[in-house]
């Protein structure tokens, strides 16, 4: 069966080991953006960043091959195996998201993807 797309406040953290039922939907803040492109054809640039799940206060340092020299793909984290991080990059525009199945307890599985919060003074 396949997760349902539920509203944030609907959710709850029972598989991130937090106790609070539903209350608080989940956030993330992405720091110390990293990019680097190539300039041959054929050969992807580099994505590295500081990740951090708010709720818990984990941070994770992530390095992703940059596809086509714009696009990036994590599919599961150190932290959570549900978490799917994406960013693009172009013509002076950054897009980021962030997916991620939680465990509502007895109501089942939600998947979420608020908008990460994105450190925009430290994008080299």
């Amino acid at each position: 069966m396949l997760p349902r797309v539920q509203p944030l406040l609907a959710l709850a953290f029972a598989s991130l080991g937090l106790s609070e039922p539903c209350s608080e939907p989940p956030s993330w803040t992405i720091q110390d953006l990293n990019i680097t492109t190539r300039d041959n054809v054929g050969e992807d640039g580099t994505a590295g960043f500081k990740f951090t799940y708010n709720l818990t206060n984990q941070t994770e340092l992530i390095t992703c091959p940059l596809h086509s020299n714009y696009r990036c793909t994590i599919s599961g984290t150190k932290n959570d195996n549900s978490t799917v991080i994406e960013i693009q990059i172009g013509l002076g525009m950054l897009y980021a998201s962030v997916i991620q199945v939680i465990d509502c307890g007895d109501a089942g599985p939600y998947v979420t993807s608020p908008w990460p919060k994105i450190d925009l003074r430290q994008i080299e």
